[in-house]
């Protein structure tokens, strides 16, 4: 019995390997044309004589156009099946066409709660997007009010191909339905640069800016061509990293000029002093026709500390004559990133010098704490607390108490409450603004 079904698995795998090594195998190519337009299936090789199917499905933006073998078209059918008697090399071409992606409505406004309820400031944008082959276009519509009246009236358009970006925007003014201003510009990038030029019309004229970023070097002029005195240059910004300085140091270089000439030059070193214990100490410069600034950071691997000096070097001719000092920052931040959470006190001499600080009366100091985060929904959550010190506040000289955040809700609403204590005049302000997606 044994030797009966050896003898018979043998004719089984005798009389398989005739048939295989009998039966003619041929190859089906499949091209999709151009490649980006669509997805094609069914290459391989197959028996003769077997029936052969294969597809063409469409990308947005394009529509499948037929079937294409040696410049003749053999199908208009997106499902191609026929009986394979030869090799073939067949050609699936897809044709652009206008395809709506569909639109966003962009909400953002900002409305106070306490000591009344009114709306401050908003705006809604509505986005409608397209695709026509690989080129993408966005038309947009904006209105922006304060309170309860239109500031301003505007309509947008954007279109991209791969890494190049053209868009457009036209302003009007909606108390008389008055033309504001409009702008043209153009964005192109490759691996080893990136070009931008932008033309803006205006009732004062035309202004011009281009700019050019390759490896290190990022520079960008403006000019303006005004009705009354032609094109003029307004201003050129030259920014450099990496550039080598004495002892092995690097730092990066920015230079401004205006019409009027020299605006401001600003020095990074990274690294100016190497400490121990993986502690280094970064120093910044900065000069302008005005003043001159120095600052020094200290960077440590758990955390990065900063001391910041505002003032002014008071030069007579060639000689410093003294130094002004208008405050100083220290801040502290802790965390991976050594970005947040973030501890700030900032300490004024001169507030009105230290617009960003936002002192009110008699204000002079506050101590602050920032968080950023990863949120709900691919958002970021923010918070931010600061207290803010006067010579005429309540307990240990507590003037007001500021309260902000930001909380990302449902992937569509992003909200950004704000609370302010005012303990000198004994007055609350309550208001939320909120982002949304539609």
């Amino acid at each position: 019995m044994k030797r009966e079904l050896l003898l018979f698995a043998l004719l089984i795998f005798v009389a398989g390997t005739a048939l295989s090594q009998g039966a003619a195998l041929y190859t089906v190519t499949i091209i999709a044309e151009p490649p980006e337009g669509g997805m094609v299936t069914g290459e391989g090789r197959y028996a003769a004589g077997a029936w052969v199917t294969v597809t063409a499905e469409a990308y947005p933006g394009f529509e499948f156009a037929g079937w294409w073998e040696e410049g003749v078209k053999v199908s208009s059918a997106r499902e191609y099946t026929f009986t394979i008697t030869s090799d073939r090399v067949l050609v699936a071409r897809f044709e652009p066409v206008l395809f709506f992606e569909g639109t966003q409505l962009h909400l953002e406004e900002e409305v106070e709660f306490v000591p009344t309820l009114q709306l401050l400031t908003g705006y809604s944008r509505l986005l409608s997007g397209y695709r026509f082959g690989e080129q993408k276009w966005q038309l947009g519509a904006k209105v922006a009010y304060e309170g309860t009246s239109l500031t301003s009236v505007s309509g947008s358009l954007q279109m991209r191909v791969e890494e190049t970006r053209l868009s457009g925007r036209v302003v009007f003014d909606p108390g008389g339905a008055a033309y504001r201003y409009a702008y043209l510009s153009l964005l192109t990038r490759a691996p080893n640069y990136a070009v931008f030029a932008r033309a803006k019309h205006s009732s004062g004229g035309l202004s011009y800016v281009g700019s050019l970023r390759t490896g290190t070097l990022n520079l960008s002029v403006s000019y303006v061509d005004s009705t009354d005195s032609g094109l003029q240059f307004k201003a050129a910004l030259l920014r450099v990293s990496r550039v080598p300085l004495c002892c092995d140091l690097s730092g990066s270089l920015t230079l401004s000029f205006t019409k009027d000439g020299f605006s401001y030059a600003k020095l990074k070193v990274r690294n100016l002093l190497d400490l121990c214990c993986g502690i280094a100490l970064d120093a910044y410069l900065e000069i302008t026709p005005e003043s001159k600034a120095i600052s020094l950071e200290p960077v440590w691997k758990y955390a990065k500390a900063c001391l910041k000096a505002y003032g002014n070097v008071v030069w007579d001719g060639e000689a410093i004559e003294g130094l002004e000092i208008y405050g100083f920052k220290i801040s502290c931040a802790f965390g991976k990133t050594r970005k947040y959470p973030r501890l700030e006190l900032v300490t004024a001499l001169v507030p009105d010098k230290l617009s960003w600080a936002r002192f009110e009366g008699e204000e002079f100091e506050y101590i602050g704490v920032k968080f950023r985060g990863s949120g709900c929904c691919d958002g970021n959550y923010k918070f931010e607390a600061r207290t803010y010190f006067s010579h005429k506040g309540t307990l240990l000289g507590i003037s007001r108490i500021v309260l902000e955040g930001g909380l990302p809700l449902g992937g569509i609403l992003y909200l950004e409450p704000g609370f302010t204590a005012n303990l000198i005049d004994d007055e609350m302000e309550l208001k939320v603004g909120w982002e949304a997606d539609i």
